[in-house]
């Protein structure tokens, strides 16, 4: 009676759960269990779950949506945007910056472009700084630099910094 009043639905919804793709998602969970006139529990179990499922999907259309906008922008090499952590390394940069410093993106990818590396030593000082306001508020004004390209020559920038909230050691930077 268990089984067939409870436990068989358990196993359908988790059965669901395993299953679920928010890339493509199925359609509603349904019980297989003849109508209620009268909502019981399992029924509530199901519209909470379905209601979630609704809003996640919108949820993450919503941040595919930004996400697109975003790499628009990101991809548009109007600015050079990187993605640096706070020790010096380039985790991600834009084709308008790595031209703007002369590296490749196979120079990134071999680790190869770090930002205190190419600061010249006048600018390691306003560096820091920028680094140390941005633990502290989050974000830093943006300042004049210099960064010594890949050729030796310099190329004055000015920049700015936001700290990634989901990695606080990282920072984006506008060039």
């Amino acid at each position: 009676v268990v089984h067939q009043l409870i436990t068989r639905h358990l196993v359908a919804l988790a059965d669901f759960v395993h299953g679920y793709d928010l890339r493509q998602p199925p359609p509603p969970l349904r019980l297989p269990r003849p109508a209620r006139q009268k909502p019981d529990e399992l029924e509530q179990v199901v519209a909470a779950f379905n209601a979630m499922c609704a809003n996640l999907q919108q949820a993450y259309g919503e941040l595919r949506v930004r996400e697109a906008r975003i790499r628009q922008l990101v991809e548009a090499n109007i600015i050079g945007v990187v993605i640096v952590h706070a020790d010096g390394c380039v985790i991600e940069a834009n084709d308008a910056f790595l031209q703007m410093v002369g590296y490749t993106r196979q120079d990134l990818l071999a680790g190869r472009v770090n930002w205190r590396d190419l600061t010249p030593a006048e600018y390691q000082g306003v560096s820091a700084q920028s680094v140390e306001e941005i633990r502290r508020r989050g974000r830093c004004a943006p300042f004049e630099k210099e960064y010594t390209r890949r050729d030796g020559s310099r190329v004055p920038v000015l920049v700015g910094g936001v700290r990634l909230a989901e990695a606080p050691e990282q920072i984006v930077s506008f060039v």
